[in-house]
């Protein structure tokens, strides 16, 4: 079978197929197409690609230590099932299923409010008072204007609060 065009780093991933993937855990929006509405069958390569792509992320952003708990538990579960894909051995359903359930536990405990994606493309939006297409806005743009936001943000609460008193 002849697979699409993959996209390989945040440098071309447009940031609406990255949270696409994350929101649907499904890497074939790494595949570069017009149309997702009928998604081909999964490239072997795409979860290491994936994995490249999430670890370019962590360097881009920094992770904080419970990020890299997660990160490291959804890269055990990807390893995981390549491995049940490739060899069938069944006893790895179960590993599959206690990494799954502890993931599960930690985002259970994980506290903070978290905008969804078209959230914070409007946030973004309000602040920089342009539009953004999110399917054309690569990644790395994306997190740096998100970076960019948080720092103004820290910079006006700062002088907010100095001003105040």
């Amino acid at each position: 079978m002849k697979y699409p065009k993959t996209y390989k780093t945040l440098e071309d991933l447009p940031a609406w197929n990255f949270y696409k993937i994350k929101e649907k855990n499904d890497v074939r929006y790494l595949y570069v197409m017009d149309d997702y509405s009928e998604l081909p069958e999964v490239n072997n390569v795409l979860n290491d690609i994936w994995v490249d792509v999430q670890f370019e992320y962590y360097d881009l952003i920094g992770l904080t230590k419970e990020e890299k708990q997660l990160f490291e538990i959804r890269k055990d579960i990807v390893i995981l099932e390549a491995e049940l894909a490739i060899t069938q051995e069944r006893f790895l359903l179960n590993k599959i299923n206690r990494k799954k359930k502890e993931l599960l536990k930690m985002y259970e405990n994980k506290e903070g409010v978290t905008l969804s994606f078209e959230e914070q493309i409007i946030m973004l939006e309000n602040w920089r008072k342009i539009p953004i297409d999110s399917k054309k806005i690569t990644c790395v743009r994306f997190f740096t204007l998100k970076k960019q936001y948080h720092e103004f943000a820290k910079n006006q609460l700062i002088k907010n609060t100095l001003n105040a008193h």
